[in-house]
């Protein structure tokens, strides 16, 4: 007996789209994965929450991607990248995802892969860091092509990061 056919209500869809849509940043706040919400805080200060949505509002490049399935929409992550604030030359990448991205980890990637490469044309340069422990962050950052350098301490608690950079090749060199 064959299975029936996906229909729409059970089929996820994928959106992505640039802001947050109603009910996501409380979906973000009960559902941030650990590592980021640590992530986000050292860095940032404050609540990591308030600092994505600070960072979807200001970012001139960012994502939100979704899985909607029938009538239900669970916010899978929002990225984007900025310009460094002393070298617009610079792009710095960020990431915050909820535990729903460890279910469903190739939408993301899918996703990713694409604005990469909007990113690397925007940027000839891009860096940032990542937390040690976040194992799942740097093996994305390493399929993406990204130097990762060893483990030091940074960030408001000196907790270990990674600094992860990225320069385009000039002609030339």
């Amino acid at each position: 007996m064959m299975a029936p056919a996906p229909t729409a209500a059970t089929r996820p869809e994928y959106i992505v789209t640039g802001a947050f849509r109603d009910g996501e940043v409380e979906q973000l706040r009960e559902r941030m994965r650990e590592c980021d919400r640590v992530n986000w805080a050292d860095m940032h200060g404050g609540d990591p929450v308030d600092a994505v949505v600070q960072a979807v509002d200001t970012s001139p490049h960012k994502w939100v991607g979704r899985i909607r399935l029938g009538d239900e929409s669970t916010l899978i992550a929002a990225w984007g990248v900025m310009p460094h604030p002393h070298d617009p030359e610079v792009g710095i990448p960020w990431l915050a995802a909820t535990d729903a991205l460890d279910e469903r980890p190739t939408v993301l990637l899918s996703y990713v892969r694409r604005y990469w490469r909007v990113i690397k044309g925007l940027y000839p340069e891009i860096q940032n860091y990542v937390l040690a422990e976040n194992e799942k962050s740097i093996r994305l950052l390493e399929h993406l092509g990204f130097t990762l350098e060893p483990h030091a301490p940074h960030g408001a608690n000196g907790r270990l990061y990674r600094r992860f950079h990225w320069r385009r090749a000039t002609n030339g060199h």
